[in-house]
């Protein structure tokens, strides 16, 4: 149960930052392309992780030269040395959980950096330029109902609070009707990154690893790049040493909060959670940046607003409990994470 408690709070705590990235993002917009932002934002992210990766590495190897040999400590204490394998299973070997050089786990990061991260943003990119954006929020919002489709449960909840993001998004966003064929992109965005939780879910411990967030976002930055060359924006980069300090640090945010530290605590809520229950961060994300944008406008919102709000954070919070001890039994039984 704690560490069923623990998981919704990180979960919510991901959300709060990823709802309040929005801010920073429309910092960075006059700096340069939604492309090219993505590029410095995944490059950054990497580029940190990188760094506690190293240091984990380094700290573990030092641990490991202070403490004495087994056989040593054994003979100092008088034990017979055993290495704690059965006799039966002396001559199976374990692969280990993170092996950058395997192929399979050089496979497993390249797709989740397409699927997750780089698929995404050109299709988001492509709706946004034909004045699809207020989709977004809308089309994330069944993901959690699309994810409880596709391992074959239907909740109330799931579908309660898809239609209390329509009554909360129609007061806030202006949804135009002849935009509603440029969603399709957006969706096909939702569709790919539902898929790459349930993929996650299947290969956690490639996923969820420092290293393998590491590959995932450097991966996502060849793919873009590429796409680049092909599809160039309109606005470039330009030079990092002529953005403002305020530009820099938003980016930084995105990068390091945002991106390389939330993503990989992403991954491992999949261990507690199922991919349609850490979907309801879509809702979660949504209130919390409607009500940033509410306060810093100055806007009361009305009623319905308010009633839609509580019936999405009632429905999120039904839709935690169920089924959730029954899931973490059996992923804790199935995988453990380094």
């Amino acid at each position: 149960m704690a560490s069923r408690s623990r998981s919704v709070s990180i979960l919510v705590a991901i959300s709060c930052v990823w709802g309040s990235a929005w801010i920073a993002n429309e910092m960075l917009r006059e700096q340069a392309g939604p492309v090219h932002l993505a590029v410095l934002r995944y490059i950054l992210a990497a580029v940190f992780l990188l760094g506690i990766y190293g240091c984990r590495r380094l700290y573990r190897r030092l641990g490991r030269q202070a403490q004495p040999p087994r056989a040593q400590l054994a003979a100092y204490r008088g034990e017979p040395v055993s290495s704690g394998i059965q006799p039966e299973l002396a001559t199976l070997t374990v692969p280990p959980v993170e092996s950058p050089a395997s192929r399979r786990w050089i496979l497993v990061s390249m797709v989740l950096g397409l699927t997750m991260f780089a698929l995404p943003d050109l299709l988001l990119r492509c709706s946004a330029q034909h004045g699809a954006a207020p989709f977004v929020p809308l089309v994330y919002a069944g993901l959690p109902l699309g994810l409880l489709l596709w391992s074959g449960e239907l909740r109330a909840p799931a579908i309660l609070g898809l239609g209390a993001m329509l009554v909360l998004l129609n007061g806030s966003l202006p949804l135009n009707a002849a935009k509603l064929g440029w969603a399709l992109p957006i969706v096909c965005a939702v569709a790919l990154q539902g898929w790459s939780l349930v993929y996650a879910r299947r290969h956690l411990a490639v996923a969820a690893s420092l290293a393998g967030v590491i590959a995932q976002l450097l991966s996502a930055v060849l793919i873009l790049e590429a796409s680049l060359r092909f599809w160039p924006e309109a606005h470039g980069v330009d030079a990092l040493k002529q953005w403002s300090g305020s530009s820099l640090a938003n980016l930084c945010v995105l990068a390091g909060f945002a991106t390389a530290m939330a993503y990989p605590l992403y991954y491992r809520l999949l261990t507690q959670l199922e991919p349609g229950q850490l979907a309801t961060s879509e809702w979660l994300q949504t209130l919390v940046a409607i009500g940033e944008s509410a306060i810093l406008l100055r806007q009361s919102p009305g009623w319905p607003m308010i009633g839609s709000a509580c019936v999405l954070v009632a429905c999120a919070a039904l839709l935690l409990r169920q089924n959730a001890h029954a899931h973490a039994e059996q992923a804790s039984g199935r995988l453990s994470l380094p």
